[in-house]
C-alpha cells in the first residue's frame, strides 16, 4: 500500500494487532529436542500448577539438526533481543486446558526465551490481564496439558518480559 510519500511494506506492524504481510513463524516439534523438562517430556507441556509466568515452567533442551539456529534467527526477524523473553501467539496441535475440553487446533499466548541451547516457556492466562505489564510476577499460567507441535508468532503490540529470569 503506498500514498505520496508513504510506503507500507510486508512485515510491518501498524499496532493494534494489524499487520501488513507475513510474520516471522517457527514451529518446535518433538523432535527438534532430545529432552523436555517437567510432565510430558518433547510432546507435551503439562501444568497443574497456576504460579506466576516465571515458575514452573516447560523446557525443551539439547536441541537437533539446525533448530537452534533457526530460533535465534527468528528472535532476530522478530527484531528481539535474545537475552530477554517475549510474549508471543502460540498454535498448540491440541490442549486441555484445566476444566476445559479437548481443543485443535489450540491458540493462546506464551511467554517464551531461548538462551544456552534451551526454550523456557510458560502459557498465559489470559483472564489475568496483568501478563501484559511486561512483569511476569504480575501474570499467572493457564493450567492443563498443551501438545506439540507449537507454533510460534510475535504478538502486537510487542510485550517484553525483561531479562531472562525463570525459577
Amino acid at each position: 500500500m503506498s500514498s505520496i510519500g508513504i510506503t507500507i511494506e510486508g512485515g510491518i506492524n501498524v499496532g493494534g494487532g494489524i499487520n501488513v504481510g507475513s510474520l516471522p513463524t517457527i514451529t518446535i516439534t518433538s523432535s527438534d529436542f532430545t529432552y523436555g523438562g517437567g510432565a510430558g517430556g518433547t510432546t507435551e507441556y503439562i501444568t497443574n500448577s497456576g504460579g506466576d509466568l516465571i515458575c514452573p515452567f516447560y523446557y525443551l533442551n539439547t536441541p537437533t539438526g539446525s533448530i537452534g539456529t533457526q530460533i535465534v534467527n527468528f528472535f532476530a526477524a522478530c527484531g528481539y533481543d535474545i537475552n530477554t523473553s517475549y510474549v508471543f501467539r502460540a498454535t498448540f496441535a491440541s490442549a486441555t486446558p484445566l476444566g476445559g475440553s479437548l481443543t485443535t487446533p489450540y491458540n493462546c499466548l506464551v511467554r517464551a526465551s531461548w538462551g544456552s541451547g534451551q526454550l523456557n516457556l510458560v502459557v498465559i492466562d489470559q483472564s489475568n490481564p496483568n501478563w501484559n505489564t511486561g512483569n511476569p510476577n504480575q501474570g499467572t499460567q493457564l493450567q492443563g496439558t498443551f501438545t506439540l507441535p507449537l507454533t510460534l508468532t510475535p504478538y502486537s503490540p510487542t510485550v517484553s518480559m525483561g531479562a531472562i529470569n525463570w525459577c
